[in-house]
């Protein structure tokens, strides 16, 4: 009677003892798999993430890069135009001192002549 209760009351005991065991080494195991899970996703991400860094900073170095050539280019443009406009330039007041030179030479030519005509008269 009391025996066979206690005995079988002792047993659930037990069993439910080594059921609730079973339990947390059921729940310490999905911890441990989803601790390693996460890690792994983290440590792919993370991967992921440095390649996309990388791969960022590779296409502004060459943004950059491309920018200062361009700009390097433009510089270049420039000072050609700008070279282009000092020799015409030079060239316009070269023909301009010229054109005043000869009117200037023929004027003072033809002046000598109207006063020598004068005097001769």
């Amino acid at each position: 009677g009391i025996n066979a209760e206690y005995g079988k009351q002792w047993y659930q005991r037990r069993v439910r003892g080594e059921v609730r065991m079973e339990e947390r080494e059921e729940r310490e195991k999905q911890r441990e798999f989803l601790d390693k899970y996460y890690e792994e996703r983290l440590r792919d991400n993370t991967a992921q993430l440095e390649t996309r860094i990388d791969e960022q900073t590779r296409q502004f170095k060459q943004y950059v890069t491309a920018l200062q050539t361009n700009h390097e280019d433009e510089v270049g443009g420039l000072r050609s135009q700008l070279s282009e406009l000092q020799k015409n330039f030079r060239s316009s007041l070269d023909s301009q001192y010229s054109s005043l030179v000869s009117y200037f030479t023929s004027k003072g030519s033809a002046d000598l002549r109207t006063r020598e005509e004068e005097l001769h008269q």
